[in-house]
């Protein structure tokens, strides 16, 4: 399960993980992240923030981190 963000902060499944990430020309910030979760949410901002750096391919955001 993933959560669509709008924005710089994109979404990775199974199915987009080899494109997103493994494939990336830039490095790439995965956010592990639970909607239970405070200190994932405390996190967030600082993440949208790095998602708009030039040097990273793009950050990227798990859902389900609890499974």
């Amino acid at each position: 399960m993933s959560v669509h963000v709008a924005g710089p902060v994109r979404s990775v499944t199974e199915q987009n993980l080899t494109e997103r990430v493994l494939e990336a020309e830039r490095s790439v910030l995965i956010q592990f992240w639970a909607a239970w979760c405070r200190p994932c949410k405390m996190v967030t901002p600082i993440v949208e923030s790095l998602a708009a750096d030039q040097y990273l391919a793009s950050a990227l955001r798990e859902a389900g981190a609890d499974r």
